[in-house]
């Protein structure tokens, strides 16, 4: 089924792209077009019927809107594989050069005892054991040394004698930004648009976690439901999950 705006929400001059309800007035419908804005995209495009990727022009709408802060990057980072994660973490680790768009750069500058740490962690914790790979991987390809430790562990997975770890959960690094920026369009969508940011009403509820949760499942992202988008934004003010040292080169654990 097609997804009408509503009427009072404004569109661009073609007529699909969804920029900004009436501020202020509390209409619920306006409420999950203002979120659709601030993706910037199109759940009527042919991509979002049915999972999977983005098409490069619901990305393209998105990239015209990153002065908006399009949170759509951070929802992808959030989905496995976390290939770009493990190359952010692996290029801080072995000090590489890297053009990635997830953080900020910084060198690590004992890359021996990062190294130990990794791999210690690797046996047991699958996104260790990508990230070691993705290091080991960059340094074969770019002609670069790398620990004695890291080299003894490639030979070790080249030939087959170790495998990468089961997954235990959702990895709570993927995540960070991810619930960051619900907490954000919750916050936002309800200053702005004048509705609470919760409501008492699960199943309708007018809330700005019900109207998340909405143009969630309209861009058939996840979490859609107004349960997990309300755990997300009631849990705002708790302390923020330890991370595992070895992100940092063993050096710190938060």
């Amino acid at each position: 089924m097609r997804y009408e705006p509503c009427p009072k929400s404004r569109q661009d001059v073609e007529g699909h792209m969804l920029r900004w309800g009436p501020l202020g007035e509390g209409c619920f419908r306006c409420a999950v077009d203002f979120v659709l804005a601030r993706f910037g995209g199109d759940p009527n495009c042919k991509c979002r019927a049915k999972d999977g990727p983005f098409c490069e022009t619901c990305i393209e709408r998105a990239d015209e809107w990153n002065d908006y802060d399009s949170p759509i990057d951070d929802f992808l980072l959030a989905d496995s594989p976390h290939n770009s994660l493990a190359r952010y973490f692996s290029a801080i680790l072995g000090n590489l050069e890297a053009t990635l768009d997830y953080g900020m750069f910084f060198p690590n500058s004992d890359q021996g005892k990062a190294a130990d740490c990794l791999l210690e962690a690797a046996q047991s914790d699958p996104f260790a054991f990508d990230i070691a790979r993705q290091w080991a991987s960059d340094c074969l390809r770019a002609g670069h040394e790398m620990p004695e430790s890291l080299k003894h562990w490639a030979a070790q997975l080249l030939s087959g004698e170790i495998s990468r770890p089961r997954a235990k959960g959702k990895n709570p690094v993927a995540l960070m930004r991810r619930n960051a920026a619900i907490r954000e369009l919750v916050r936002v969508t309800s200053a702005l648009v004048g509705i609470p940011p919760t409501s008492a009403d699960e199943e309708s509820g007018a809330s700005a976690c019900h109207a998340v949760a909405e143009a969630l499942r309209l861009l058939r992202l996840q979490p859609d439901s107004y349960a997990s988008v309300k755990r997300i934004w009631t849990s705002r003010k708790d302390a923020a999950p330890d991370l595992p040292s070895y992100l940092f080169g063993g050096v710190v654990s938060r």
